[in-house]
């Protein structure tokens, strides 16, 4: 059998190391290229439909809940409204609210769906003010005021209904990217961080670009979701502290 050799010399010690250095450069870019084209643990789509389930089921087994509800939403010409309320609510739909920080400071608000001609009461704490109370209607203007949403949609069954809604109909369409982030913590609460990329796209009809969800570890509860619009700036976010569910509720605290 006949082997040919090269023959000696035939490439310089300067040109072995000049193709050495090429093939290694390459060899880089092309792991760059490999690394920045996936997401880093990004997770198979059909593993976070037991997530949203999960959710859903933990929000079914409520029937009362009570929050410290921080509030952030971008209001147009405003700029980022922050908000700091005690939050009380009973299903099918009651809801009080206590301002306590932001431009609604020491105002409580109650809702009972079918109840006052489906109006919201309003009182402002005060020497004088505290005395009267109005009714007003969940869509009035000033019942709007840096409000992104009518006290109709607030709360963690509103919040939860999104996040599934959007999730379910891009996934049918496999329009969605989920990201998890693994574990992480708010204010001491141990969360799983995930993240959902949707469609750039305005005109495809999701509520956003991106829903960046914080899930309490202990009960699957949402404890802090923040909302990306489509210029990838920061359009909501909304946390919920101190959460207490299913505790006892005298119906007389939400009338006013």
């Amino acid at each position: 059998m006949l082997f040919l050799k090269p023959r000696k010399g035939y490439f310089s010690d300067e040109k072995m190391s000049a193709i050495k250095f090429k093939i290694i450069l390459f060899l880089n870019i092309l792991l760059l290229l490999f690394c920045f084209s996936f997401p880093i643990n990004a997770t198979n789509n059909s593993a976070y439909d037991t997530v949203i389930n999960k959710i859903n089921q933990a929000y079914a087994n409520i029937q009362t809940y009570s929050a410290y509800f921080i509030k952030q939403e971008l209001i147009k010409d405003v700029g980022m409204v922050t908000e700091h309320i005690d939050l009380v609510f009973q299903k099918p739909f009651k809801v009080k609210l206590n301002y306590r920080e932001g431009p609604k400071k020491d105002i409580t608000v109650v809702y009972q769906k079918g109840e006052n001609d489906n109006k919201l009461r309003v009182r402002k704490a005060g020497i004088i003010l505290g005395f009267f109370t109005f009714s007003l209607s969940p869509q009035s203007d000033i019942a709007m005021k840096n409000n992104h949403h009518d006290i109709t949609n607030i709360g963690l069954g509103k919040l939860i209904d999104i996040i599934t809604n959007n999730y379910n109909r891009a996934r049918k369409n496999n329009e969605i990217k989920i990201i998890d982030h693994g574990n992480d913590q708010i204010n001491g609460i141990p969360v799983y961080h995930y993240e959902a990329i949707l469609p750039k796209e305005k005109d495809k009809g999701y509520y956003c670009y991106r829903i960046i969800l914080y899930i309490n570890k202990n009960n699957y509860l949402p404890v802090k979701i923040r909302i990306i619009d489509w210029d990838n700036k920061l359009y909501e976010d909304y946390t919920y502290l101190d959460l207490k569910i299913n505790i006892k509720l005298d119906d007389k605290i939400f009338y006013l």
